[in-house]
């Protein structure tokens, strides 16, 4: 469990530092590919079997790679950002996103595009792809379904296209 770990970027002499470290550990993980995360001074003892470094197990489901390219390869084209029900209910129950959760929106993207979801707090939560332009959702954050045209009464990031990060 790594939420709310703080990894510095690097130093002068290298390029990535732990954050890309870990960055690559998760990436490997989601992938199902367990990973060992050690220093290179311990690779003999690792690989015979000592208890050192840090262990990264693979996911026991694997993504699947519509999910894992929404999470790890798309670049997000904007965000949308949260109220705290909102968070819940597509962090926490897997539920599609609706427009009433939404109290802001950023960026400029299409219908099919990867966004990113913001918590109240500024934290990223999930990653998915939008049903609506950004222009649609201006008119649309913050309203119930009920509310809204027929046309646009489905969720605006559906479960299935909505990915925790």
């Amino acid at each position: 469990d790594l939420d709310g770990v703080i990894a510095g970027s690097g130093g002068a002499l290298g390029t990535g530092g732990m954050a890309s470290k870990l960055s690559a550990a998760r990436l490997a993980a989601d992938a199902g590919v367990p990973v060992l995360l050690a220093a290179a001074s311990d690779a003999a003892a690792a690989l015979s079997g000592a208890t050192v470094g840090t262990a990264f197990a693979a996911r026991p489901v694997r993504l699947s790679a519509r999910k894992f390219w929404v999470r790890h390869a798309a670049d997000a084209r904007g965000a949308v950002h949260l109220d705290a029900g909102a968070v819940s209910a597509v962090s926490e129950r897997r539920h599609s996103l609706l427009a009433a959760g939404i109290t802001s929106v950023t960026g400029h993207f299409f219908g099919g595009d990867v966004i990113d979801l913001i918590a109240p707090d500024g934290v990223l939560v999930a990653r998915g792809v939008a049903a609506y332009d950004s222009d649609e959702l201006e008119t649309m954050k913050g309203l119930s379904t009920t509310a809204l045209p027929d046309s646009m009464q489905r969720p605006v990031v559906h479960a299935d296209d909505l990915v925790k990060v």
